[in-house]
């Protein structure tokens, strides 16, 4: 299964860079819009496949990258911060990781 979402994320993933402890990783991932089937909120726009909140983004990455609590992820022209990422196993093997991220505003990314 690892070495299906490694293809996965060859094949369909973004470039991207992770930046966190002092260093910088190229990966490739996928960040998409966060969905939520059961909440209702106003401001936010119903899709077909339930609410998208313009404010968070689920990212999934390679098992081999790690993410750090304070990192943050450049893909293309726009910056995210990593609100909360953890591994996700398929037996004793980190299969990819899993990350919240949110938007840094623009005036913060330079």
């Amino acid at each position: 299964m690892t070495r299906a979402v490694t293809g996965i994320l060859r094949r369909y993933g973004r470039p991207a860079t992770l930046y966190g402890d002092g260093t910088a990783t190229a990966v490739r991932c996928l960040i998409q819009p966060l969905l939520y089937k059961n909440r209702v909120y106003l401001r936010h726009t119903m899709t077909e496949l339930g609410e998208l909140d313009e404010g968070h983004f689920l990212y999934i990455g390679p098992p081999e990258t790690a993410l750090c609590k304070d990192g943050y992820l450049v893909c293309g022209t726009r910056c995210f911060d990593i609100l909360r990422g953890e591994p996700v196993y398929l037996g004793d093997a980190v299969s990819h990781w899993c990350a919240v991220l949110r938007p840094r505003p623009e005036e913060e990314e330079s």
